[in-house]
């Protein structure tokens, strides 16, 4: 990681404006390949000018003669959405998993393989001078490393990465639905909120049936005039409440984004549920958890605690981090276990035994 941070501190101050391709891929995108611990030099392993069947792509990460991840490099500030298509036809057809698309600057990853347009397969999009750099490193390793790669590790977390695109493309279409279906249908306890709140500032209630009829006009207004309306949510969560001791995680002082990556929380998430002999429900576990690492994502330069409107992002981290170990065996997934319990496998007993 460090060498990564230092390579990012060096390309700020480099002026790479009117690098062409050839540029670009030796000084930024095969430097990277390297630091993630690619034999750039063995063709064996990054195959450059790939030849496929209908063309070439300019890399091919290989692991025992297979193709693992296709790489389409294009000239530093090139724009990459023209690009998408060619590429991700050159993966379909062979049946590569992982797909890169990048600038040098931007790094953008798919799931060629997965159903739909271009732009829903992508999962990832990293830009190497404006994104935190820890950030970066954290995504690059667990997404392109060469031993992530050859132990599908890479796939995992981009599965899981796709996982939570969808949940909150589905949270973000349905809660102005159910929202606006509240408001044209006003049920009993919504009407009573508000009769209390007019009772408070007026001093006397109003017939229900008033409040329905505003209700049904409001949403009326909103849909001739395209609005949409959503419900409010708190900038930020409650703290999770626990006294349980917290885990040395490495976290360095003085950073913005202090580093906690997805494996090193397998171990934590593991332990907490065989302390609870096997189970345990989902709130209780984020509670424990947050409080293991209390003093990463409450460290006065992190924005672990910075709100999308869904959840915060230490427990997207979490919830991304439990989805790998549910791919990996570890965990029961929701149509084993019961909805929103947390169960281990016999492998998730075992694994301090075979990760130690």
């Amino acid at each position: 990681m460090e060498a990564f941070l230092e390579f990012c501190s060096n390309l700020q101050s480099t002026d790479y404006f009117n690098w062409d391709e050839n540029q670009t891929k030796r000084a930024i995108i095969e430097k990277v390949l390297f630091l993630l611990g690619w034999d750039i030099f063995n063709p064996n392993e990054v195959s450059t000018e790939h030849r496929i069947t209908h063309g070439r792509v300019d890399y091919a990460l290989r692991v025992e003669n297979s193709n693992r991840v296709f790489i389409e490099a294009k000239r530093i500030n090139e724009s990459l959405e023209l690009h998408e298509g060619q590429l991700l036809n050159y993966a379909f057809d062979i049946g590569v998993e992982l797909a890169l698309l990048t600038n040098g600057l931007e790094w953008w990853f798919y799931l060629p393989l997965k159903p739909g347009p271009w732009q829903k397969r992508k999962v990832l999009s990293i830009n190497l001078i404006n994104d935190e750099p820890y950030l970066s490193g954290d995504n690059l390793i667990n997404i392109l490393s060469r031993s992530n790669v050859i132990a599908r590790n890479a796939i995992v977390y981009a599965e899981a990465l796709h996982e939570e695109i969808i949940k909150k493309e589905t949270i973000l279409s349905k809660l102005p639905e159910i929202w606006n279906k509240i408001l044209s249908v006003p049920n009993e306890l919504l009407v009573e909120i508000i009769n209390d709140e007019f009772f408070e500032d007026a001093g006397y209630r109003i017939e229900d049936s008033i409040i329905a009829e505003f209700l049904k006009n409001e949403i009326s207004k909103r849909a001739v005039h395209g609005n949409v309306s959503t419900p409010i949510t708190r900038k930020h969560p409650s703290r999770p409440i626990s006294k349980t001791k917290p885990i040395d995680s490495g976290s360095k002082k003085g950073k913005r984004y202090p580093p906690l990556s997805i494996s090193d929380t397998y171990g934590p998430i593991i332990e907490v549920i065989k302390q609870e002999n096997g189970e345990i429900e989902a709130k209780k576990a984020y509670n424990i958890l947050y409080e293991n690492f209390v003093h990463i994502f409450n460290h006065s330069d992190s924005n672990w605690n910075e709100y999308d409107g869904t959840n915060s992002r230490w427990k997207h981290h979490l919830d991304t981090a439990k989805a790998q170990l549910v791919r990996q065996g570890c965990i029961e997934s929701s149509q084993t276990a019961r909805k929103g319990l947390w169960r281990l496998t016999q492998k998730g007993f075992d694994y301090g035994i075979h990760n130690q």
